[in-house]
């Protein structure tokens, strides 16, 4: 921007500064009143059969309770009940028609020390055990009191008696008893620390008595006032407020409640056109304010506010007397008698609702914007100086703002209308400028308001369709110039865009998306062209998710995100409601919150939860919607008017209000329910879970839990408690599951189980030994069996062998002996032919010798030569035997070899001859040397 015009641009606002300014007014908002709502309160379902009397609070912020047959702690998480054991019941007095006594008051005293009212007897439970402080204190009915004054002093009131115990718990004393003074029947002490008491005087009035104290003792003159409310009533309560005042109910008819001024020494009614009355409880608040518990019923008083009371159908109480404490934190506990417990939320903390405003939207310092339903103005907040301020048509507004946009530019436009026609203002943080389209269209439609990536700012057409205008329709583009100042950039009329234009986006590729009857594409300057996948009635809002994913709600059809070839779309079969979607926001931790007639939805990213508020939160109105501030609030707004559907919430009508709800950030806590330690095959087991929100903020039946296996990834959240695994691998197994409330608040400690899947019986340990010693038992039988049978085969073969060996050896004698008697027949034969032929053998050499002729002589010396070689062959024969027997032997003697070699080969002529084989001997005439004859003549004869 050019220095020069910024500098004068600064003078000039500052001398018109007042006179802009001028208009500008401060603004009250009005706080709707808590008590109707009834998202504020919840009925203790933990508390619930308990039997609950009375209870108060520990200075640990829990609460003790008092019960049929027993006392509680309990502190928004866990209910630790303990009953009254025999060894009590046999120490204190009770009637004897009861079979359970009931602890009527208790009181908290420091160091968990815990006073309480049990049958007729004050005990006191500390270290967990029992003492007995007063046996017989006196008859105690619900009107039974126990209170602790600023010094330490503790009062008792029972009907008829009023005891003091000091702070040590050592003394007692009786202060007033009947007949001695009146019949006290309640009591309260004072911010100067006086005790009053009502008492039945002795002629049966009523009596208001105050009793002076120094020191928590009674010290001075008693002052006595009289009732005067009708007859005498079973139950009275008085307290004591900030502003001296006695406040004062009972059960009788004839009054409501009523206070007394000690200053003045009179009795006064509050200002108040309500006319409830029989009340049986009284309750001084920590803002100084008076709560009274009737039957079914309430009453509040404020100075400021006056009285009001609470019947159904503003509350849903039972109908029954009803007994009122306030804990620390601003919670009002409501006990009926017979153990009903509910609680209320009274503070501003988390809920707060604007009568008549709707918030829009935050700048960047942080102030809030909201519009106004019956002035149609516009209001601005600034939490850091708490100031609040209105701007009207007189600082330059439209008469008709619809909505607020916050732009980059530091810039705060309202659209809508102004004198039927539609139009815009900007405010740049001293004054508005109005900017009118009468021929553009009706109004701006609400949730069209959206600035492009170029910082153009853009706004879509609505109302009834101008067929006067030529071109009327479409959206406005306007841009804000170096110098601050806004003009018109563009129309984009029809048929360039549909005439109406609900919402609009812009995706990363820079493509605008158009939403109508049907969503449309449009580049800036070509025709739109419509999206043929996402079809259905008016397209309510489209947002960027924080991954640049464009989502688009539809009337009738649901909400569908933006996929590559399409859209997914989720309706009541996803976790909608309903599929009349009203409005779709984006929160800064990247859920989705969906409106609709039949409540809040949100999208954690997997699944959509289906009431992320409770039920009463459903909205309809084209202006309603729901909206996030940068300190985490949501903020439902609510806008109706004579066409639409009113809200009764408070039992009366409105044209628009704002919830800003904060969420507690305390998450729920979860553990394991069930969970089988060892799992047998084939790996089917079923865990099951349980969760708890802190103080039951968010029921149980609607916390969502999410689990994992062995670290994998987180499954989607559901209310599923339970789930089955089938076939786990063998093994060790972590399970782990966290819990969810409705505020998104995860357990930041899941709860955790370990369990183990035993393996097939074949990949056990045992089995694996067993198998293993089974197989090496039957190898080393094999082993034994295949050792004996090798040993019985060696065996065997060893005995086949001495049994073949035998058998040899018997052949062998065998053949020995047929060999010895072979060789012994031929001896014995050779012997016996030996001696013949010896015979024959001389007498044919005699006859030779003797034989002169020489044919015969020749005859008779081949006849001897054969009988010398038949001699020989015996000879043979026994030298054979001489071999086998080693007794042949080698007789030399020395002579020549060749005649003997001759008369051989001569007596082989014949054999020669007849086989026709030529025989001769060569040789020298002489060879002379040492030779064998005997075995030289067997050789050469062989």
């Amino acid at each position: 921007m050019n220095v020069r015009i910024l500098v004068y641009r600064t003078l000039v606002l500052c001398l018109l500064l007042p006179l802009c300014c001028a208009a500008v007014r401060p603004y009250v908002p009005k706080i709707a009143d808590p008590v109707p709502e009834p998202w504020r309160w919840r009925q203790e379902e933990e508390l619930a059969g308990m039997g609950v009397l009375c209870m108060d609070e520990a200075e640990d912020g829990s609460l003790w309770l008092g019960c049929v047959g027993s006392i509680a702690r309990y502190d928004g998480s866990a209910l630790t009940k303990i009953p009254f054991d025999e060894e009590l019941l046999s120490k204190i007095t009770h009637s004897s028609s009861r079979e359970v006594p009931w602890a009527k008051s208790l009181l908290t005293l420091k160091n968990n020390r815990l006073l309480v009212l049990i049958g007729e007897s004050l005990v006191l439970r500390a270290e967990g055990r029992w003492r007995i402080v007063i046996q017989d204190a006196g008859r105690s009915t619900f009107e039974s009191q126990l209170l602790q004054g600023k010094d330490g002093s503790i009062w008792l009131l029972v009907p008829g008696v009023l005891w003091r115990i000091d702070a040590d718990l050592t003394a007692v004393s009786i202060v007033r008893k009947e007949p001695e003074s009146g019949f006290p029947k309640s009591c309260c002490l004072d911010a100067a620390g006086n005790l009053w008491v009502v008492e039945q005087a002795q002629s049966g009035l009523f009596q208001l008595v105050q009793i002076p104290l120094a020191a928590g003792l009674p010290a001075g003159r008693e002052r006595v006032f009289p009732i005067p409310f009708g007859q005498p009533s079973p139950d009275i309560q008085i307290a004591s407020g900030d502003d001296g005042l006695i406040w004062y109910v009972d059960a009788l008819q004839s009054s409501g409640l009523e206070a007394f001024d000690p200053v003045r020494e009179s009795w006064v009614s509050p200002a108040s056109t309500i006319d409830m009355r029989r009340f049986f409880s009284v309750l001084k608040s920590r803002d100084g304010s008076i709560w009274c518990g009737g039957t079914g019923s309430l009453l509040h008083y404020s100075r400021e506010t006056g009285s009001r009371g609470y019947e159904h159908p503003d509350i849903q109480l039972p109908r029954v007397a009803l007994n009122l404490f306030e804990t620390r934190d601003g919670r009002l506990w409501v006990i009926g008698r017979g153990g009903y417990v509910y609680s209320m939320d009274t503070e501003f903390r988390e809920w707060v609702t604007y009568e008549d405003l709707g918030f829009e939207c935050e700048t960047a310092k942080g102030v809030l914007w909201f519009t106004s339903g019956k002035t149609k103005d516009v209001v601005s907040f600034d939490p850091g100086s708490g100031t609040w301020l209105k701007y009207g048509t007189e600082d330059g507004l439209i008469d008709r703002p619809y909505a607020l946009f916050y732009s980059s530019h530091g810039l705060v436009w309202a659209a809508g209308s102004h004198q039927r026609s539609a139009a815009i203002a900007v405010f740049d943080g001293v004054r508005w400028e109005r900017q009118l389209q009468p021929e553009f269209a009706s109004y701006i439609n609400s949730k069209s308001a959206f600035e492009a990536s170029d910082g153009t700012v853009w706004f879509g057409a609505g109302g009834s369709v101008r067929k006067d205008v030529q071109g009327a329709g479409g959206a406005l583009q306007y841009q804000v110039q170096d110098d601050g100042a806004v003009r018109l950039l563009k129309h984009h009329a029809p048929p360039i865009l549909p005439y109406y234009v609900t919402s609009m986006a812009e995706t990363p590729d820079q493509q605008l998306w158009i939403g109508s009857t049907i969503i449309h594409r449009y580049d800036g300057t070509n025709r739109a062209v419509p999206d043929p996948f996402l079809q259905g009635e008016n397209t309510v809002q489209m947002v960027l998710d924080q991954n640049q994913t464009l989502w688009a709600a539809k009337e009738h059809v649901g909400i569908g995100r933006r996929v590559q070839n399409g859209w997914t779309v989720y309706g009541t079969g996803e976790g909608l409601p309903s599929l009349l979607i009203n409005d779709l926001c984006l929160l800064r931790d990247g859920s989705l919150l969906a409106s609709s007639d039949q409540g809040v939805s949100r999208f954690d990213g997997k699944t959509w939860t289906p009431h992320a508020y409770p039920k009463w939160f459903g909205m309809i109105h084209p202006l309603s919607g729901v909206k996030e501030s940068s300190d985490g609030s949501i903020w439902l707004n609510y806008s109706y008017n004579e066409m639409w559907m009113f809200n009764h919430v408070g039992g009366e009508e409105r044209s628009k209000y704002a919830v800003r709800h904060r969420p507690e950030t305390n998450p729920p806590e979860t553990w394991i329910v069930e969970c089988l330690k060892r799992v047998s095959q084939p790996g089917n087991t079923y865990v099951s879970w349980q969760g708890r929100d802190l103080w039951s903020r968010t029921p149980v039946e609607e916390l969502q839990y999410s689990w994992r296996l062995d670290g994998g990834e987180w499954s989607a959240f559901s209310r599923e408690t339970g789930k089955t695994f089938l076939k786990l691998d063998s093994g060790q197994h972590v399970m782990e599951v966290r819990a969810r409330d409705r505020a998104f608040n995860i357990d930041p400690s899941p709860a955790r189980v370990e369990f183990t899947v035993i393996p097939p019986i074949w990949r056990q340990a045992w089995f694996v030994l067993l198998i293993s010693g089974l197989t090496g038992l039957i190898i080393f039988l094999v082993w034994i069996l295949i050792r004996n049978r090798e040993r019985y085969l060696i065996n065997q073969q060893a005995e086949r062998e001495a049994v073949l060996v035998k058998q040899q050896e018997e052949k062998e004698r065998h053949l020995k002996e047929m060999d010895r008697l072979k060789t012994g027949f031929f001896t014995n034969i050779s012997h016996e032919l030996r001696t013949p032929m010896t015979v024959v053998s001389g007498r044919l050499q005699t006859i030779f010798n003797s034989e002169i002729d020489d044919k015969t002589k020749n005859a008779l010396s081949i006849v001897l030569r054969n009988v010398q070689r038949v001699t020989t062959l015996i000879t043979q024969l026994l030298d054979f035997r001489k071999i086998q027997e080693g007794k042949i032997r080698i007789e030399p003697t020395h002579g020549d070899v060749i005649p003997p070699l001759r008369e051989w080969v001569a007596s082989l002529q014949v054999l020669a001859e007849q086989a026709n084989v030529s025989l001769s001997l060569e040789c020298a005439d002489e060879c002379r040397g040492w030779f064998d004859f005997d075995k030289l003549q067997k050789i050469c004869t062989n």
